[in-house]
């Protein structure tokens, strides 16, 4: 269906977003069974689902750039997966087409938790340089 020439872009929007809110709502109960279970982890089902969507949600925003629908699951999907840079791209995007359903309060938050995470990043990279000198030199 996502190919046929008869959907308008639009529509092939709706259709993308929609996938990816099936895929997301797939994501979320995976991460409920990978909790249980005790083995969440960056690769596992739930992770490859959302990164999926993610996609689907990228497409449908190439389709139609103001579909606020798959600007905001971009977000949800974006934030779990710890990608803070695009949900903070999607963010302003979205408020700039509806103030009403993005608050700057929101993409503040979500500007924090992109500057924590590349603080992480950054740390765990310079602990990794750390042990490759460490091995170097043979300590």
């Amino acid at each position: 269906a996502l190919r046929s020439a008869a959907l308008s872009e639009q529509e092939r929007a709706v259709l993308f977003a929609n996938r990816a809110a099936a895929k997301m709502a797939d994501a979320d109960e995976l991460d409920d069974a990978e909790s249980k279970a005790g083995r969440k982890g960056k690769d596992g089902p739930a992770s490859k689902r959302r990164r999926s969507a993610i996609k689907d949600c990228e497409r449908a925003i190439e389709l139609d750039a103001r579909y606020t629908k798959a600007l905001a699951r971009h977000i949800r999907a974006c934030e779990k997966e710890k990608d803070f840079a695009k949900a903070v791209d999607s963010a302003k995007r979205l408020r700039a087409i509806d103030a009403a359903a993005c608050g700057s309060g929101e993409i503040t938050r979500l500007e924090e938790l992109a500057k924590q995470r590349e603080k992480e990043q950054m740390n765990e990279a310079i602990g990794q340089l750390k042990d490759v000198g460490n091995s170097i030199l043979g300590a």
